[in-house]
């Protein structure tokens, strides 16, 4: 998948998730901004080990480091790998000052860009079980490649569906966020 269908496809999908429970837990604007921004970061977090991905663009160094030790959808693209960030952030969260800093922005952000990143890279992993290439999803375990979706209706990465799939996804994110919040939507819309 390219970053933006990454991006697209995991915003719309946590959309309908805080879509569903917004009338049970009310979730304030800001918040909501924050959980999106962490969610689209978790998003292309995986591609890290790509040199020429967006992200691996942004941390040259760590992304070739990472491509000469893992290659591109390996270890990053695993579940062992996310849970060792989840790990990894649990340990962080748990210093004070990582604590006050972060929620020194804003109430409680913390939570939500924990959950939101946490989010980003899972949905990073599903959509590309959608691609024809898939993804080893228990490397070092196994290096068998997984998929989401039956053969004939996965797709290339960049190809026409990768491009469509992006602008459904976007449209939707867009869609479910007018109907929770016109506020949000018109944050977002300056933000895009």
């Amino acid at each position: 998948m390219l970053a933006k269908t990454h991006i697209t496809f995991a915003l719309s999908l946590a959309s309908v998730g805080v879509f569903i429970i917004q009338p049970f837990i009310p979730i304030e604007s800001t918040h909501l901004l924050i959980f999106y921004f962490a969610v689209a970061f978790g998003a292309i977090f995986p591609d890290i080990d790509e040199p020429h991905s967006k992200i691996g663009r942004m941390f040259i160094g760590v992304s070739h480091l990472m491509n000469a030790i893992f290659g591109h959808r390996g270890f990053t693209h695993s579940l062992p790998f996310i849970i060792i960030l989840i790990l990894l952030l649990m340990v962080l969260c748990n210093f004070e000052s990582v604590r006050t800093f972060i929620n020194g922005f804003y109430e409680n952000a913390l939570v939500f860009l924990v959950t939101g990143f946490i989010l980003g890279n899972l949905l990073h992993i599903v959509g590309d079980m959608m691609t024809l290439s898939g993804v080893p999803i228990f490397l070092p375990f196994k290096s068998k490649k997984y998929f989401a979706l039956p053969k004939v209706l996965r797709f290339r990465t960049s190809g026409l569906a990768d491009q469509v799939i992006a602008y459904i996804c976007g449209a939707l994110f867009l869609g479910i966020n007018t109907l929770m919040n016109p506020t949000i939507t018109n944050h977002l819309q300056k933000m895009l």
